[in-house]
């Protein structure tokens, strides 16, 4: 009975070890956030439904009595065909539609891939803080212990400021810690995984990886970008329905009317007639009303060439911005390094006590200070990549992994 417990516990740490989060996983069921399954409803009735037009507007039948002691005595059966222009517009805007709304439902992808970066990025940060807090909490708990073993009524002020120190830690350590859970709490909603969230230290992309691919982005083209194309395809849409409403207000292009008027002297073949009646467009009342949507239309035109402008101006920001912070981070990193080698012959010095507690803090705040410039860059160079090549196209690159490992979307299958 002890054997097959122990076995079960080994089997369950097993599943535990294997079964860590995976940012592959969590960026591969992007899929199933809710704003996706409603863009996927949308697709699927107009798939279903469409927006056919029938071949007839209209079919009639009239009878007409003389008299009423006789009953009925003429008979006409009308039949009004649709303007075959209307029914090609309206084929022609069901198909603009279902392009809009698969380019609407990548956008949504991109905006959800995008997302779940940065909260993988904001976790990572709160991870590494937690560590520097970690070491800030140990370094004074230290501090104080030396302080008591030095007996001495003269270091009460030091001890209580070291106390004062320690709390601020400590509370510092309980708001991260709670960040943290949140964060978790966010992501275990559409990805559920055992334990928490641990960042190896080699986990992310290098910043040597991301200053390689910025000195690349020499030509941006907007061609390809999401945001672009989903406005283009929706002055697209708006154009086939404008060619829709014209051929509408042309709907009433005539009819075909047959007729039986009965007659005892005729033959049944002299009773029967036929009328055919074809309307003039001369006049057309909404003709107003389409040439304001025509001027939308062109105004609509226009306001993406803004975009493009706007988008270009962005990256350019963007970019120079990320360019900075690489070069802040290599300061930061270079003057941590300065210290780290001056750690043994300050540490064997004897500056005493306010001088450990000055170096521990400069320590402290360098490695925040790299901390928060990693973080900010990760972000930058991730959105530059939204917008150049674009979070959601194939194929499916982890752009925060240091191996750009792949992976697959459910929409793949």
């Amino acid at each position: 009975m002890k054997r097959a417990i122990i076995l079960l516990i080994v089997f369950f740490q097993c599943i535990s070890v294997f079964a860590q989060f995976s940012m592959e996983e969590y960026l591969s069921n992007a899929i199933s956030d809710a704003e996706l399954q409603f863009f996927k409803s949308r697709q699927d009735f107009v798939s279903e439904n469409g927006f056919k037009s029938p071949i007839l507007r209209e079919v009639e039948f009239r009878a007409r009595v003389n008299s009423f002691e006789d009953g009925f005595d003429d008979y006409r059966l009308r039949f009004s065909p649709l303007n075959p222009l209307e029914r090609s517009a309206n084929k022609n805007y069901r198909n603009e539609v279902r392009q809009q709304l698969s380019l609407s439902y990548l956008l949504n992808l991109e905006e959800v891939l995008l997302s779940r970066y940065e909260i993988m990025i904001e976790h990572w940060q709160l991870t590494q803080e937690k560590v520097l807090v970690e070491a800030n909490i140990e370094f004074y708990v230290s501090m104080q212990t030396l302080i008591r073993n030095q007996n001495s009524s003269d270091n009460i002020k030091d001890f209580i400021s070291m106390d004062k120190a320690l709390l601020e830690a400590q509370l510092s350590f309980e708001s991260i810690q709670n960040e943290i859970s949140i964060l978790e709490d966010m992501i275990r909603q559409t990805y559920n995984f055992p334990g928490t969230i641990n960042w190896g230290t080699d986990d992310l992309v290098e910043m040597a990886t991301i200053k390689e691919w910025l000195s690349n982005q020499k030509n941006l083209d907007l061609n390809s970008n999401l945001h672009v194309k989903n406005e283009q395809q929706k002055v697209a849409v708006s154009q086939s329905e404008y060619k829709v409403e014209k051929q509408e207000s042309f709907s009433n292009i005539g009819y075909l009317q047959a007729e039986y008027r009965e007659d005892e002297k005729n033959t049944f073949g002299q009773n029967l007639g036929m009328q055919i009646g074809v309307s003039i467009p001369i006049t057309n009342s909404d003709k107003p009303d389409l040439a304001r949507k025509e001027m939308k239309l062109m105004e609509d035109t226009q306001k993406i060439e803004q975009e493009k402008t706007e988008l270009e101006n962005h990256f350019e920001n963007t970019a120079k911005r990320l360019e900075s912070r690489l070069a802040q981070y290599d300061m930061v990193v270079a003057r941590m390094k300065t210290y780290e080698d001056a750690k043994s012959p300050i540490g064997k010095t004897n500056d005493g006590l306010d001088l450990l507690v000055e170096l521990q803090k400069f320590k402290s705040d360098m490695a925040e200070k790299k901390v928060s410039m990693a973080e900010s860059i990760y972000k930058d160079y991730i959105h530059l990549i939204s917008i150049s090549a674009g979070l959601s196209s194939a194929p499916y690159i982890n752009y925060l992994s240091k191996t750009r490992s792949t992976f697959q979307l459910l929409l793949d299958n």
